[in-house]
């Protein structure tokens, strides 16, 4: 008989959801797969599995959102529990919430096998507040906000495992929880991450969401000197501030903003790529690093955070210090590299970071 499982979450698009869509693909069809959806957004459907739609409404207005997120959405949860412990899971494998980071779902479903899969805490409560909230704006919601922190800490003691996504996010999390977390890295597509022969262009690229934490500020100060050359892409989108401010640093710089792309394109984009820059401070993970080096394009990342797990410093790419020249320095040399290093980009990949190779840790939950 198929192990019963049942799977809550309501990510919205990203590596979050990525990863859990690998692991859904994965053990659909070796397990009954209930897909349980608390959000405002309807989910898409997958095949082999059972999706239930719980749909909510979190209230209009930030004191009212916050209101709603901390008095309303737990007895939400409370009254969705009454299934999931009427049914015969043999396992519950929860994702963080959009709305409260550990779903209270948690605490109320006792009785179950529970996997939390949690790629990273509410940030903003445990690290400086010069990158969660560098607006006035943002530390007087962060005071509001408290009380997500202090129920976050308390829905993840309920937890029977709690699954990471590096060594990094490993050490932070059991500091901030108290308890043992277990290390399931994310991998790579290949059927949309890929090498292909094209031309490289006089491409520098970065990945991700425009803000204080992801520092594309500190990736176009770096290179300002040898953007008379290359073409500094960022791919993001981000909050108007925050865009504005960082269109102020660019100035006439050569650096280019996509606020979308599609997967294809964004593969396409690594490729004509001579490096990838990782600039953020504390990266849990850092999914663009193995997106880059599986299209073969190297990556030079500061030297802190999940990055450091996934690049093979001065084969694969280079970890640079945050402070003076060595990060332009390394990215000038990665330049002058980047097909040598690029074989070796891919040779990482096949060998370590394939889905195939980075979920198996998960099969003693999923699998009897």
């Amino acid at each position: 008989m198929k192990n019963k499982i049942a799977i809550i979450h309501n990510l919205p698009s990203g590596g979050g959801l990525r990863m859990l869509s690998e692991i859904i693909f994965r053990y659909r069809n070796i397990c009954d797969i209930d897909i349980l959806s608390i959000s405002s957004i309807k989910p898409n459907e997958i095949a082999n599995t059972n999706t239930f739609w719980y749909k909510v409404k979190p209230w209009n207005g930030f004191l009212l959102y916050n209101f709603w997120v901390n008095i309303i959405l737990p007895s939400i949860h409370k009254n969705i529990s009454k299934k999931i412990k009427w049914e015969k899971y043999d396992s519950v494998f929860v994702t963080h919430d959009y709305f409260s980071k550990s779903p209270n779902i948690l605490k109320y479903i006792k009785s179950k096998k529970i996997i939390y899969l949690c790629q990273e805490a509410q940030r903003e409560f445990y690290e400086s507040s010069e990158f969660h909230a560098p607006f006035f704006k943002d530390k007087i919601a962060n005071i509001f906000r408290f009380p997500i922190k202090i129920n976050d800490e308390n829905n993840v003691k309920y937890a029977t495992k709690i699954v990471c996504n590096s060594k990094y996010s490993k050490s932070n999390l059991e500091k901030i929880y108290k308890k043992t977390c277990e290390i399931v890295y994310p991998g790579v597509n290949k059927k949309v991450f890929f090498p292909k022969k094209v031309k490289r262009e006089d491409i520098i690229l970065c990945i991700g969401g425009l803000n204080k934490v992801k520092d594309q500020e500190y990736v176009v100060n770096t290179l300002r000197p040898i953007l008379n050359r290359y073409k500094l892409i960022l791919v993001g989108n981000g909050r108007d501030r925050d865009v504005l401010k960082l269109k102020n640093v660019i100035g006439e710089a050569n650096v280019k903003i996509i606020k979308s792309i599609k997967d294809s394109d964004l593969s396409q984009l690594y490729r004509k790529a001579k490096v990838t820059c990782i600039g953020a401070h504390g990266e849990p993970f850092g999914l663009s690093s193995l997106e880059s080096q599986a299209c073969g394009t190297p990556v030079v990342s500061v030297d802190e955070g999940g990055p450091k797990e996934t690049i093979i410093n001065g084969v694969t790419g280079y970890l640079a210090k945050r402070r003076g020249n060595d990060y332009l320095n390394k990215v000038i040399k990665t330049i002058d590299n980047c097909n040598d290093m690029g074989e070796k980009c891919i040779e990482n990949i096949n060998k370590k970071w394939t889905w195939e190779r980075t979920l198996k840790p998960l099969d003693k939950y999923f699998l009897k």
